[in-house]
């Protein structure tokens, strides 16, 4: 509890710092508190986004879709990921990329659908 009341207190004291944002989601992402994760890695996307910094964006845009699946909004989780999974790819951020295609899998898996099961496999593995 005391790291999450320490970006607490960074994200009161500095609402343009991103990666407050970011660890706070991250903290209470961990603490299954992800209806209070959700908005935490959205505005720490948006913050990135405003500042241009493409890697941050990926980043929180791809927890915002992990967040969507564990919370039941798959289709939604769907496409988020896929925004996440451009913006990795732009950057060539193989990482990202890979955790983008995890991040797919367990939504398709959680929908019930998985179209080209093993093409995300194969993509991360050939690219």
């Amino acid at each position: 509890m005391a790291a999450l009341t320490s970006y607490e207190a960074a994200v009161s004291f500095n609402r343009d710092l991103p990666e407050a944002f970011n660890g706070a989601g991250v903290v209470l992402a961990r603490l299954h508190r992800d209806h209070e994760a959700l908005p935490m890695f959205e505005e720490g996307y948006e913050l990135y986004r405003q500042a241009g910094v493409v890697l941050g964006q990926a980043r929180c845009l791809g927890a915002v879709g992990y967040m969507q699946t564990m919370l039941g909004s798959y289709d939604e989780a769907i496409a988020t990921c896929r925004r996440a999974l451009e913006l990795s790819a732009r950057i060539s951020d193989r990482n990202g990329m890979a955790g983008m295609y995890d991040s797919l899998g367990v939504a398709y898996q959680r929908l019930g659908s998985h179209p080209d099961d093993q093409l995300g496999s194969r993509v991360a593995v050939d690219e």
